[in-house]
């Protein structure tokens, strides 16, 4: 293909979605794809598109409108979710941008000092505030774009005014009435940058207060956040202290049950001795001839315990003996 065939080709990218597309000057027409990045924005685009379809004949109307409809679409936005979200956690947590707000009665702005708030609801407006701060840098991000939009358009149009300038007079025959229709819509699309550049400035400036805005809750946010945690801490040293107490009240029921075993053992022990049939308390020989089977079971089993004990307690010590080297 020769190059002198090529046709001019642009390309804008957005966040919610991207468009590339070339014109013809023989026949006026442009001929791109748009691509959907986020969610279906095709149908307002066209709608705004409708707005400039007199202007067609510009080679710049696509990327005039680009800017048109996302200035109009992140401005809705933001007043849609950004300046909601910031405003519902100002009404959450009582903080607010000026002092006027203070007298609002449906803001009750002192109730948020006595007000514990849960740590996942501290977490869930702090992740919300973040999106909104994310989301004004990245609408701030994209001003530069928009910018170098309107700037190729004013010098479309300052190309047009010269050309225009250089028309024959009025009456005579004009070589090409294409080439006079674009220049007629360049024109008339660059006499809104103007308007299109005080409305990005003061969109900026929007964008601006929102992120302030953002990042001064989000420091309130992580006071409460950081608030709440040490409240958590003492209550949760204080379930610590009822534990202790707890343990030292089973500690000494401990020592009353050892205590009173004790005091009680002895007579049990002569209780259970003088209870034994082989012992004969009434004969002039105590002693009977069997009283060998109580001490012939009793201590076995006493030094079986004992050991089971010992081993159970002492195992891993009793392995690392053996394993020794």
């Amino acid at each position: 293909m020769d190059a002198s065939s090529a046709l001019p080709t642009w390309f804008v990218g957005t966040s919610l979605y991207a468009i590339l597309w070339t014109f013809n000057p023989e026949t006026s027409h442009s001929l791109g794809v748009f691509f959907n990045r986020s969610r279906n924005t095709f149908a307002s685009f066209t709608d705004t598109l409708e707005t400039f379809a007199a202007y067609i004949h510009s080679p710049h109307l696509l990327c005039f409108n680009v800017c048109v409809h996302q200035l109009h679409t992140y401005d809705d936005d933001s007043n849609r979710f950004s300046l909601k979200t910031i405003r519902d956690i100002e009404k959450q947590t009582g903080y607010y941008p000026n002092a006027a707000a203070l007298d609002d009665p449906d803001l009750e702005p002192r109730r948020w000092a006595t007000t514990e708030f849960e740590i996942g609801q501290l977490s869930d407006w702090a992740r919300r505030v973040g999106i909104v701060t994310r989301d004004a840098a990245s609408k701030t991000r994209h001003q530069a774009t928009y910018r170098a939009i309107v700037t190729e358009v004013r010098k479309a149009g300052a190309i047009a005014r010269k050309a225009a300038s250089r028309r024959p007079a009025k009456g005579l025959a004009w070589p090409d009435s294409r080439q006079m229709m674009r220049e007629e819509s360049a024109l008339a699309l660059s006499e809104a940058v103007p308007v299109i550049e005080k409305q990005l400035a003061t969109y900026a400036e929007y964008l601006d207060f929102l992120r302030y805005r953002a990042e001064r809750l989000s420091d309130v946010l992580f006071v409460l956040l950081t608030h709440q945690e040490a409240a958590t801490g003492t209550k949760l040293a204080a379930v610590s202290v009822d534990i202790a107490h707890a343990t030292l009240r089973d500690s000494s029921s401990m020592k009353t049950i050892a205590i009173m075993t004790m005091v009680f053992l002895p007579g049990t022990f002569l209780c259970s001795l003088f209870a034994v049939p082989t012992l004969l308390w009434d004969q002039d020989e105590v002693i009977g001839p069997r009283f060998w089977v109580l001490w012939a079971f009793t201590i076995p089993i006493t030094v079986a315990t004992v050991g089971a004990w010992f081993v159970l307690t002492e195992w891993e010590g009793i392995v690392k003996h053996w394993n020794r080297p």
